[in-house]
């Protein structure tokens, strides 16, 4: 009983790694060698019970980190473990780092049921997704055996690494639309926050001053013009915003020496960019137009063919911010006019840290000053040595979205009208904020009148959903995209965003609709604004004007 109680205080990682150990290294018992001893059983009960990712019946065949360990060391025949079943050192390291991982998952899985009940239903894919188990499996090799840097040429581990760059690099290239063989106008970076400011300030920077020439219409004879203007909208993200204004801030700092000019344009009611007014808001020295693709926050596609004919037209350039949008909509840079792209890894079921920027090479050929100096990686766009694992995980995540784009669409569609029509079945006064028709459905944005966002998200942690932005959504100010549509400010702080991804389940629409519509519904009744709305209706409905105070106090 003295033996059982000291091994029942030592920690369960520990018991784990020690039965690990043992089942490598010790000499194979009867028991160990009988058919009906099963090698998973010494890992921990979670490498043989870790769920599936992916929905029943649309992605079974995916498995978790730690069960797919547990398989690979599972031995044939009933043999015993052995050390040479662990021959490779990567094996070996993605078994300790799966249980690893597993000891971090469970920790945080007891603490997630202490606070709100089990695991939350995850509904949040415009913030982050989950990484596809097969870009993992495409990154543990270079993580753990083939760990070369891809910038030394003077040895095969540097080759190899080399070699798995460019490969990535072309993958990231056919999302695009583009032929492999133009693989070197992709350029790598830590993510589309870095994209986004490369091409702005890098344009601004390379152009404006140093340089400033004519891009498609050069003529001989024909003086070039100094360009320092350029145009985006109300609805970007806020790194590509604060960009461009810090870029004007230089510009009336210098008194037009540095920086440039910039025009936001204002958007229609459903979120969708007034052509003509783009047109009309180009000047001679206009630069370059920046227009997102799909708006994080609520999902609305812009016509990115259209401004591309009206960039080219005016001899202009033409950047968007293809985060939300790429690997979920087919893109042909090519045939949309673009001439820089910018897009994320995380946001594509791919690794956090990596990105991409897709740089024009010809007709015309872009030209960006670079904001980060060294050793002139990357074109000598990006110096740095780059994270081998990070960039085949990007690779990966992007010739998978590219193959699994038409079942991804049907699957999101499904599942977010099913979201849509339950919650207008059982919940009144709602709106869906941006346009209907021209829009990525696995992005839904809701105002809940009457009810405050964040109450409603404090009411509902078992469910992860968002109030708009992950990079502002420490702010308690109502969404800048909402009040661009011309959403009043009560109306902006009720609206909820809902993210649909491709491993969403039937099930997590169903329970979220549930908890939702429960918690609106409580909360309207504490709200007198509700209460005062609900009054003046029924008066209206059986002909009664309701008295002075009722009126005064409804909701706007």
């Amino acid at each position: 009983m003295k033996v059982i109680s000291r091994l029942a205080r030592v920690p369960s990682s520990a018991r784990r790694r020690l039965a690990l150990s043992e089942s490598l290294f010790a000499i194979p018992s009867a028991a160990s060698t009988s058919p009906a001893s099963s090698a998973p059983a010494r890992f921990s009960s979670r490498a043989s019970q870790a769920p599936s990712l992916p929905p029943p019946g649309l992605r079974a065949s995916y498995s978790g980190r730690a069960q797919a360990a547990a398989l690979e060391a599972r031995p044939a025949g009933g043999v015993a473990f052995s050390v040479a079943r662990f021959s490779s050192r990567a094996a070996e390291a993605a078994t300790w780092r799966s249980l690893e991982e597993g000891d971090a998952a469970e920790d945080a899985l007891r603490q997630g049921e202490k606070e709100v009940g089990g695991r939350p239903v995850y509904l949040d894919n415009q913030a982050t997704t989950v990484q596809d188990p097969r870009v993992t499996d495409a990154m543990l090799p270079f993580v753990y055996d083939k760990f070369g840097n891809p910038h030394s040429s003077s040895h095969s581990m540097g080759w190899e690494a080399a070699e798995a760059v460019e490969r990535a690099r072309s993958q990231v290239a056919q999302l695009l639309g583009l032929d492999a063989s133009r693989s070197r106008e992709i350029i790598f970076t830590s993510g589309a926050t870095e994209s986004n400011n490369l091409a702005l300030k890098g344009a601004v920077h390379y152009y404006c001053r140093a340089h400033p020439i004519a891009f498609r219409k050069s003529e001989a004879g024909v003086q070039p013009r100094v360009r320092n203007h350029i145009i985006t909208t109300q609805l970007e993200h806020k790194c590509a915003l604060q960009c461009c204004r810090m870029l004007q801030l230089q510009h009336k700092e210098t008194g037009g020496a540095a920086g440039c000019d910039l025009t936001v344009l204002p958007v229609k009611l459903d979120g969708l960019v007034d052509l003509d007014e783009l047109e009309g808001a180009i000047r001679p020295e206009t630069l370059l137009v920046s227009v997102m693709f799909v708006n994080n926050e609520i999902g609305v596609v812009q016509d990115l063919e259209k401004i591309g004919e009206i960039c080219k037209k005016h001899d202009v350039l033409f950047h968007t911010d293809a985060a939300q949008g790429a690997g979920k909509i087919p893109i042909d840079v090519d045939k949309m006019g673009v001439d820089l792209l910018s897009l994320s890894g995380h946001k594509i079921y791919g690794p956090k840290g990596i990105g991409a920027l897709f740089v024009r090479a010809k007709k015309p050929r872009v030209r960006l000053q670079p904001i980060i100096d060294g050793g002139g990686q990357e074109r000598g766009l990006r110096s740095g040595t780059l994270a081998t694992p990070l960039c085949v995980g990007l690779g990966a995540a992007c010739e998978l979205a590219l193959s699994e784009m038409e079942n991804d669409r049907r699957h999101v569609t499904r599942l977010a009208q099913l979201l849509l029509d339950s919650v207008r079945e059982q919940v009144p006064d709602i709106e869906v904020n941006g346009s209907l028709t021209s829009r990525y459905p696995g992005n839904l944005n809701i105002s809940f009148t009457f009810v405050e966002g964040e109450s409603v998200l404090m009411s509902i942690r078992d469910v992860a959903i968002s109030s708009g932005s992950a990079c502002t959504s420490a702010s308690l100010e109502p969404s800048y995209v909402l009040r661009a549509l011309g959403v009043g400010e009560e109306v902006a702080h009720t609206s909820l965003r809902f993210g649909i991804g491709r491993f969403t389940r039937e099930e997590d629409v169903r329970q979220c609709v549930e908890r939702l519509v429960a918690q609106v519904h409580r909360l309207r009744e504490l709200s007198p604004l509700y209460e005062l709305e609900m009054a003046k209706r029924r008066a209206q409905a059986s002909g009664v004007c309701p008295n002075d105070e009722t009126e005064g106090l409804i909701w706007t």
